[in-house]
């Protein structure tokens, strides 16, 4: 979308600043090469913090062209004349593949333990990897946001619904726990059941 839209792109995040000017945080997952981090953009303070479960050399240029862009047309109290753009100390990856379960779970501790904060540099007090205990109670709470969805959205478009059922297997496709185990198999019998009606 960035590569083909950057302007769209652009115009998305000055709406957003706009709208949510008086907020301390907005936060921005984002994916590039098959990996996702999270930007927390910061108004007051003219700041993007980088939360990236893998750190590397990431060339992010695209989007820090569009933030930069949008911050300078999002009113504040004085001209902005440069964007800070630090990254934070966060929990690291353990391996590969689980990228999205941490920017999920740095999105989690941000509303429920940071949101009144100011800045984030040392809000995350370790980089050590999360627990298997913090990615389970995340997808708990997932688990309780979209079953209630998916049923609404079955008798609104069967065919989103498919697509909730199959991006929920997948999410759960990279650390399968055993009191998970069944859910594959459940997906897929969602997915007969909803291809056979539409």
């Amino acid at each position: 979308m960035l590569k083909s839209s950057s302007s769209k792109v652009t115009s998305y995040f000055i709406h957003v600043m706009e709208h949510h000017k008086d907020k301390n945080f907005i936060l921005a997952s984002y994916h590039q090469d098959s990996h996702w981090l999270l930007l927390v953009i910061c108004i007051r303070s003219k700041s993007v913090c980088i939360l990236d479960p893998l750190p590397s050399n990431r060339n992010i240029g695209l989007i820090k062209g569009s933030v930069n862009l949008a911050f300078r047309f999002v009113p504040t109290s004085a001209w902005v004349k440069s964007i800070n753009w630090k990254p934070c100390k966060c929990p690291i990856q353990p391996g590969g593949h689980e990228c999205g379960y941490y920017v999920m779970r740095y999105m989690y501790d941000i509303v429920t333990k940071y949101s009144s904060v100011d800045n984030l540099d040392g809000a995350f007090e370790s980089d050590s990897p999360c627990s298997i205990d913090d990615i389970n109670e995340l997808r708990e709470h997932w688990l309780k946001f979209f079953f209630p969805s998916a049923y609404n959205f079955y008798f609104i478009d069967k065919k989103y619904f498919v697509l909730m059922i199959v991006l929920s297997w997948a999410c759960f496709d990279d650390i399968i726990v055993l009191k998970y185990e069944n859910f594959k198999c459940y997906c897929i019998l969602m997915i007969v059941f909803a291809l056979c009606l539409i």
